[in-house]
This record gives C-alpha cells, structure tokens and sequence, in this order.
C-alpha cells in the first residue's frame, strides 16, 4: 500500500546516510565542521522530493488496482544510495593508501568488499520492481562489517594491528586438539630487551612507533 511504500523509501535512505556515517567514524574520517551539513544533502533532497510525490507522482504511483508503479524520478531513490555507498568506498580507499597499521587496513579492506551487497541489492531492486531487496541487503553488509569489525577489536591489537592475547588463547586450544599423538607442537617467546628504557628516555610516543616497528618485522 502507499504508506509501505513511503515508509520503505525512507528507511531505505536513512539506512544509507547512516551506512556512510558509521564508515565515517570507522574510519575515523575528519570532516570540516562548515561540510558536516553537506553530508546530509542528498537525503534531505530525497526526502522532500517524496514528500510532492502525492502532488507529481514522479516517484512512484500506486494505481486503483494497487499495483506499484515507478514514476520518472523513480531512479532517484538508487542514486542516492550510490552516492553515500560508493563515497564509502572511495574513502576506504583513501584511507587505505595511509593505512598506518594492519588494523587500519583491515577495516578498509572489510568497508571496500562490503559495497559487493548494497550493488547486488540495487541491482535486483531494479530489475524486480517494487521488490525492495536493497534494504535487506544493507542490513546484511552493516551486519557483516560491525561482526567483522567488533571480532577484529576482541582479538587484534589497535596499535600494532598483531593479534593479542585472547586470539592466542582460542588458537592455542585449537592447535592443541590437532596435535596428533606422539608428535610435538612449539612455541616462540619474544622479549623485547630494556623496553621501558624506551618509554622512560623518549616517552611513550617514541615506545609506541618502537612497538609499531617490532610488529611489521614479526610480521
């Protein structure tokens, strides 16, 4: 009926400013106070473009028979959600190039193949009319990039971008259950020497770049 049709348009654009606010502060993406407001344009312009269609029927007409049917404007809803989905992407990528840890570059690499769901999204809500399969879609990149995100934050450290203690822990149980009888598993220790000579002499800013250092030639 016309107000799920309404309601639909609108959660579909809301959950796409959303989707680019949450990269936003992912990402960790400074934006310029005097261009916040811009970030929401295209949702704005979204949303009271639906508001006339009772008066142009450019978006969508529901006909006696209760049938959807697309208006001019119709490729208007896709369109913004590109905009939000692919400016996403871009910064991702961006950020990417000065990624300064494997954390870093990890969470761009999980925002970039994210935006594999929201096009496959938009391209079946396009051939399937009125199908609105790019909601769902988004719910499902969103829900895979906060499991990814959330299960990176338990197990990887945030400055060496290493895996810490607790995945050791779960990886050290599972190698443990391999171990087959009679054969034998190993383990390194490191120790870095005099550390706190670091963080006492140059200060903490100069240990954390020497532990961001001891991690890439681990690595």
């Amino acid at each position: 009926n016309t107000f799920f049709a309404y309601w639909t348009i609108v959660f579909q654009s809301l959950v796409a400013v959303l989707w680019f606010s949450y990269v936003l502060q992912l990402l960790d993406w400074e934006v310029p106070h005097k261009y916040r407001r811009l970030i929401y344009l295209p949702f704005i312009y979204n949303m009271v473009d639906l508001a006339l269609n009772p008066f142009t029927n450019a978006r969508f007409i529901i006909t006696a028979a209760n049938r959807y049917t697309l208006g001019l404007l119709a490729p208007l809803d896709i369109a913004v959600t590109s905009i939000y989905v692919l400016s996403a992407t871009f910064m991702a990528f961006i950020k990417l190039k000065h990624a300064v840890n494997a954390y870093e570059k990890h969470s761009c690499y999980v925002i970039i193949a994210s935006i594999i769901l929201p096009i496959i999204g938009m391209t079946l809500q396009w051939v399937f009319d009125g199908s609105y399969l790019l909601l769902i879609f988004f719910a499902i990149g969103l829900l895979c990039i906060f499991i990814n995100i959330q299960n990176n934050h338990i197990t990887m450290d945030n400055l060496t971008g290493i895996y810490n203690r607790a995945y050791l822990l779960v990886q050290y149980d599972r190698l443990i259950k391999r171990v087959r009888p009679g054969s034998a598993m190993f383990m390194l220790v490191i120790d870095v020497n005099e550390f706190k000579k670091v963080n006492d002499t140059l200060g903490h800013l100069a240990g954390d770049h020497a532990l961001m250092e001891i991690a890439e030639v681990l690595r």
